[in-house]
């Protein structure tokens, strides 16, 4: 009898629509092709017999084939809305931790509803309602939902920890900080956190970020941040004291406290020219020029960068300034373009990077 009750238990729970609650109707486990049957560990006799002490039970009928009657099984039978002591019989007879899928469902539901209680951002919080739609989907096997319910709870000091960040944090101390870890996050999370964001957060992502600059638009950060400039720009501290950046005449770097910290000097008459390069080499190699503020790319600016270079932006917007930007001739480069002109300069041109060039 056990051998029978896991195959109809393993067919309900792996149904469509069988196990969930309020289901009615016959339904059968076939014996079309004989499968029931096995020389090597399920005898045919044997099979038969546990058939007729399971019907007894009164909860499945037997539809014998036809001439063969008490000898040969063309189905087994149940209804529905037996289901409940079908489980009831399994777990005295067979496994009495089994856990049906229906009570699986509404506890990795609760558990789902719970974080979207707590989540505030958006795109995360669409992957917590997808996941919640998909654990209503009859279409994924039992096993399916047992390691995505797993996965879950594993990955869900993460998500939290990604939803509270508002200044970048080093991957690393994150990991230490949500993960009790200081390289888990990057050896078993850091993969999946991409493929998810790619999908969830395009708004905040560009198709043509690698995997670093899009942990950096959550705010996870490989290394410190750092801001290449040359030229006249002028910054200020809360007290009023003043920086010139000029005053480094062969280039300067901002570091992450300074990015945060320093403020965009209310006039800047020194700027006449902002020009963008993403090439290091090519920024290196450009000549000091007294109206020109020169500023390192990398790639593709940082949230913290952002910020920064917009501030920028809302001083230089009433004044005579050309913006331009010099990048690769390549798919990623006119991506870098065309997100800087879109988020930071509006009135960002290309430089060298025209039609003929």
């Amino acid at each position: 009898m056990e051998y029978l009750l896991q195959l109809l238990i393993e067919k309900i729970e792996n149904s469509e629509n069988q196990w969930k609650p309020g289901a009615n109707g016959w339904k059968s486990l076939s014996n079309k092709a004989g499968n029931l049957y096995d020389d090597r560990k399920h005898l045919k006799s044997d099979v038969v017999k546990a058939a007729k002490e399971l019907e007894k039970t009164g909860l499945v009928k037997i539809e014998w084939v036809q001439g063969y009657r008490e000898q040969d099984i063309q189905a087994i039978r149940y209804r529905q809305e037996d289901i409940p002591a079908l489980y009831k019989l399994y777990r005295e007879r067979v496994d009495s931790d089994f856990c049906a899928r229906a009570e699986l469902v509404r506890k990795y539901q609760e558990e789902i509803r719970a974080e979207l209680q707590v989540l505030r951002t958006p795109w995360i919080r669409a992957y917590y309602e997808k996941l919640l739609q998909e654990s209503e989907s009859g279409r994924a096997k039992k096993a399916t939902l047992e390691k995505a319910w797993k996965l879950f709870r594993k990955r869900k000091a993460c998500w939290r920890g990604i939803d509270e960040l508002e200044d970048p944090m080093y991957k690393r101390l994150f990991s230490k900080k949500y993960l009790k870890d200081t390289k888990i996050f990057e050896n078993e999370f850091q993969d999946f956190i991409v493929s998810t964001a790619k999908i969830y957060a395009k708004e905040l992502l560009d198709d043509a970020m690698n995997d670093s600059e899009i942990l950096s638009a959550l705010l996870i950060e490989d290394y410190a941040q750092e801001l290449a400039l040359k030229g006249p720009l002028h910054l200020k501290w809360e007290d009023g004291t003043e920086i010139h950046n000029e005053d480094w005449r062969y280039g300067n770097i901002l570091n992450s406290d300074t990015l945060r910290y320093a403020q965009i000097a209310g006039q800047q008459p020194e700027i006449q020219r902002v020009i963008t390069i993403e090439n290091k080499a090519n920024y290196m190699m450009m000549p000091w020029e007294e109206h020109t503020l020169y500023i390192f790319t990398h790639g593709f600016f940082s949230p913290k960068e952002c910020r920064f270079l917009q501030s920028l932006n809302q001083v230089l917007e009433h004044t005579e300034v050309e913006f331009y930007h010099s990048g690769d001739l390549d798919y990623g480069g006119i991506k870098i373009f065309l997100y800087i002109q879109k988020n930071i300069f509006p009135e960002l041109q290309p430089l060298m990077m025209d039609v003929r060039t």
